[in-house]
């Protein structure tokens, strides 16, 4: 069980020893970790809801609060990324259409989609921060699928 507040998880994997006088003993070097905290920038809903915090982009390091989000602990499923809008698995064209007809658009408006509103923190605005924010994650593209 984890901290709902903060702490640190880390991957290591053996390495073999570069000690000549112990050639057989092993040491452990990080492959990633990630040392979460209940504040912003983590997604807060993680914290003591019953959601979970979920790796989205893997090309990212463990430390950075934007390779995951918060949703309901699913044990071996794939989150899609938060621009992922038709939930295809990958960040692509088709999203940007979804995220164009949203545009400039406002909470009320026809035209608005809430899931198009990817700046942190969110402004009730699909705008250039949006944009700016979708783009981020096409050029990182989510995960694939296993």
């Amino acid at each position: 069980s984890l901290s709902n507040y903060t702490s640190r998880v880390a991957l290591e994997r053996p390495q073999a020893s570069d000690d000549p006088a112990n050639p057989t003993e092993l040491s452990w070097i990080i492959v990633d970790e990630m040392i979460y905290s209940h504040l912003s920038p983590w997604p807060p809903a993680a914290s003591g809801t019953g959601q979970s915090l979920q790796r989205i982009w893997l090309a990212r390091p463990g430390n950075d609060p934007a390779a995951w989000l918060a949703a309901d602990p699913a044990p071996g499923a794939f989150t899609s990324a938060p621009a992922d809008f038709d939930h295809n698995g990958t960040v692509d064209l088709a999203d940007f259409a979804i995220l164009a007809a949203a545009w400039q658009s406002t909470s009320g408006d026809p035209l608005w989609n809430a899931a198009c509103d990817l700046a942190a923190p969110a402004d009730n605005t699909i705008d250039l921060g949006d944009l700016a924010a979708y783009l981020d994650y096409w050029l990182w593209q989510s995960p694939p699928q296993p």
